[in-house]
């Protein structure tokens, strides 16, 4: 891009002329101009070219007098805009300006690559020995005063009890949770095969002598007592709660327990049959009379007679009988009921039901009955059947009704069928309905909670 430069000073006559012809002026110059302008000359390269050829043509004045100033010619017209010179070249290297003032500080940097892992250092000193930690401790019975040190732990592994020591053992709690409902009792497990007959044994002259008493495994509901021809090391299965005791030095104490955690709770059984009504509870006292009710409304008046032309006053005649009774008026609405009498007492607790779950066997294809309420349908045949829940229109089971169906091992599977117009849901699966099959060693129960709704719920569905 060229160089523009501009600058201000009295223009001669023959600029003004070599201006007026780079513009195209074709103006005549005044006689004699009298009056410079002060002019502001953009000097391109063509303004420039042109200036040079008017000063080196323009004739050198002649010694004489000088003339008469003349008037200011006209100005002239615009000169049209002249062709883009072109670029000059470029022009030499300025002299170092002076330094400007420190910038404003730049922003913080973006990060830098991670250098190169450094050389591991030199192995430092061993630290000094820390404090002894807590300990926890354990033992069949409650701890004693020369047990441990301060801040351990002691477990009762017989009661669960569990003690921190300070200045004493304290009590802090027990890990033991409460005891949880029992069970139903699981299917019976496949017999295992027999094994191998062991290699018999180097007999020494005589044969050799009885071999010393291992330990013998004893089982029970509840806490072992002393059991006959019990020795040290024998073990013993509390089948109620899982423990395992040791006996030693006589004493049998808490080693183990192989209880799993807690399953999830079994489906709930059916209702036990209603026990007997108790006696009626005493009469309440009678509640406060209730306001009387409004009157009933007046009964319509007669239609009025046409009056009669109007005859002279006779004498007044002997009183008449009475009149019929007009009709009763219609009854008024009934009063607010009295305040409700105390409550009577409780009557005694009818018996409880049945705890146990009475078994149906079954080894054909059948559809439920109401005598299948409350029970265990088992299956009893190695050959695949349908069960039909009956629509509530053939069968009416009471909504709340439950039957549980079991299907042994080694028997065979079967499918629990709901006809048109009844809906079999799993539990679990929103909106899933249909047919269920229920395999070998499974266990479903189904509960009614509608009219012609059914939910299944167990092990070895599918």
């Amino acid at each position: 891009m060229s160089q523009r430069f501009t600058y201000s000073r009295r223009a001669t006559p023959a600029e003004m002329a070599a201006i007026r012809a780079a513009r195209g002026a074709g103006k005549p110059k005044a006689a004699a101009e009298t009056t410079q302008p002060q002019v502001n000359v953009p000097l391109s390269e063509l303004v420039k070219d042109a200036l040079a050829t008017a000063v080196a043509n323009f004739p050198k004045p002649k010694d004489g007098v000088r003339g008469p100033r003349g008037a200011q010619g006209e100005p002239g017209d615009k000169g049209a805009k002249g062709d883009r010179g072109e670029k000059g070249a470029k022009g030499d290297r300025g002299e170092r300006g002076p330094r400007g003032e420190s910038g404003a500080k730049g922003g913080r940097g973006e990060r830098g690559e991670r250098g190169p892992k450094g050389a591991v250092g030199d192995a430092g000193a061993n630290g000094a020995d820390g404090a002894p930690g807590a300990a926890i401790l354990f033992g069949d019975r409650n701890p004693k005063k020369a047990d441990g040190k301060a801040g351990d732990v002691w477990l009762n592994t017989v009661t669960g009890d569990v003690f921190k020591k300070s200045a004493r053992w304290d009590l802090m709690g027990n890990l033991r949770g409460p005891r949880g409902f029992t069970g139903s009792r699981g299917l019976p497990g496949q017999k295992g095969d027999k094994g191998d007959k062991g290699d018999p044994g180097t007999g020494g002259p005589g044969g050799g002598g009885d071999g010393q008493r291992g330990s013998l495994w004893y089982h029970g509901s509840g806490a072992p007592g002393t059991i006959t021809g019990q020795a040290d090391d024998d073990l013993y299965l509390d089948d109620d709660t899982g423990d395992v005791y040791a006996l030693d030095f006589d004493a049998w104490g808490i080693v183990s327990n192989i209880k799993g955690a807690d399953g999830a709770p079994g489906a709930d059984g059916a209702p036990g049959a209603d026990g007997a009504q108790g006696p009626k509870g005493d009469k309440g006292d009678p509640g406060d009379a209730g306001p009387a009710g409004a009157d009933g409304a007046q009964g319509p008046k007669g239609d009025k007679g046409d009056p009669g032309d109007a005859g002279p006053a006779g004498a007044d005649g002997a009183q008449g009988p009475k009149g019929d009774k007009g009709d009763p008026g219609d009854a008024g609405p009934a009063g607010a009921d009295g305040a409700q009498g105390p409550k009577g007492d409780t009557g005694a607790q009818g018996p409880a039901g049945p705890s146990n779950l009475p078994k149906v066997d079954s080894n054909t294809d059948r559809n439920f009955a109401l005598t299948d309420s409350g029970k265990q349908v088992k299956h009893t045949s190695t050959t695949a059947h349908v069960w039909t829940i009956p629509a509530n229109a053939d069968v009416a089971f009471d909504i709340g009704t439950a039957i549980t169906c079991v299907v042994p091992q080694g028997q065979g599977a079967i499918s629990i069928l709901p006809p048109a117009g009844v809906s079999l849901y799993l539990a679990g699966a929103a909106n899933t309905t249909g047919t269920r099959t229920l395999s070998a060693v499974g266990i479903a129960t189904l509960l009614k909670i509608d009219t012609d709704t059914w939910v299944i719920s167990g092990v070895g569905l599918a």
